[in-house]
């Protein structure tokens, strides 16, 4: 016998004992993987009103759809829209990958006991589950995560088609991981007075009014002379900067957070839509960390702060956040960055 025949007897073998293994346990269990599959998947998900997940110390995140079909998380807090779509479209598309192997039902089973996570679906009834599961872990070599229906004895190896790894991330439990991180998001035509105040550098300091479509006022808090003429190419650019500025991150167990606060401002930004509205952040310089990419200035000295991140305090002071340079700087513009000038 050749190598390529008996490389062949080889596969016929391990595909008849693989198909022997699956009968076997459609026999016990009265179920196909697919059936399986549904009992924890999720068809239609825009039927879905609430979510509860609970974690292995009890931790508790529920996330609501509201009559606008926008989520709120703990109540009070609007939900990350990329999160609640991420959890969603896994939630649907959950599969099984296979049953767990008989040596390895055991262990894994007295994952349960305390399992990682705890899932609640509710569509129509805000009392009673449409489903409920439970996660265990991830399985050793990392591209399967043990799940468990509620009131079952087995477990199995779920997963979702083209994505090899763990699951368990789109479920967390952290509230702020969920929280909306949009800081400012306006449209041109919804702004009506952006207010910038550079508290060392009150030079740069400006009020920018919009009267009209196309008429504005400028002026300098620190009483610079008004612009002759307005760059109106640049206000344009600038009123549309203000669409979908995003946190990086919420800082609220941030351990220095008190001598941020503190500390003086670099600068605070308020923004007034045209319903009068006025959204405020007030902004501060970042300290040197680990973290920070460059460490040293252009003459070798210690950088005094980071370069690419501030912090910030939005919601009238109540929460600290962490933004980026690289997304906000095109914000942070001065005084006579509005004027027209004349070219040489």
């Amino acid at each position: 016998m050749n190598k390529n025949n008996t490389l062949l007897y080889l596969a016929i073998l391990a595909l008849l004992a693989l198909t022997a293994y699956f009968t076997v346990f459609y026999q016990s269990t009265g179920s196909s993987l697919d059936e399986v599959s549904s009992a924890f998947a999720v068809a239609d998900t825009a039927a879905v009103t609430k979510i509860d997940l609970i974690n292995k110390q009890k931790r508790h995140v529920t996330l609501v759809r509201q009559p606008n079909g926008k989520w709120r998380v703990n109540t009070y807090f609007n939900a990350r829209p990329d999160a609640i779509n991420n959890l969603l479209r896994t939630m649907k598309q959950l599969s099984v990958q296979s049953p767990v192997a008989k040596a390895a039902v055991q262990q894994v089973n007295e994952r349960f006991k305390e399992p990682l996570k705890t899932v609640k679906i509710f569509t129509n009834n805000p009392d009673e589950p449409y489903k409920v599961y439970h996660i265990g872990g991830v399985t050793p070599n990392g591209q399967g995560t043990y799940m468990q229906l509620d009131g079952a004895s087995e477990a199995y190896i779920m997963h979702i088609y083209g994505h090899l790894g763990s699951l368990v991330p789109r479920y967390f439990t952290y509230v702020e991981e969920w929280r909306d991180r949009i800081v400012f998001d306006y449209q041109k035509s919804d702004i009506k007075q952006v207010a910038i105040n550079y508290t060392q550098e009150t030079e740069k300091s400006f009020v920018f009014d919009v009267v009209a479509k196309d008429s504005f006022v400028v002026s300098n808090t620190a009483g610079k002379a008004p612009h002759k003429q307005l760059n109106k190419a640049f206000i344009g650019d600038y009123l549309n900067a203000f669409e979908k500025l995003y946190a990086e991150a919420f800082e609220n167990t941030y351990p220095k957070i008190d001598s941020i606060k503190a500390s003086t401002p670099y600068c605070t930004v308020a923004v007034t839509n045209q319903q009068n509205v006025t959204k405020k952040i007030q902004v501060h310089y970042m300290p040197v960390s680990q973290r920070t990419k460059k460490q040293f200035d252009n003459t070798g000295e210690p950088m005094k702060h980071d370069s690419d991140r501030y912090f910030a305090f939005i919601n009238k002071g109540n929460d600290l956040i962490m933004i980026q340079n690289y997304v906000f700087g095109k914000i942070f513009v001065g005084y006579d960055n509005f004027a027209l000038t004349a070219k040489k």
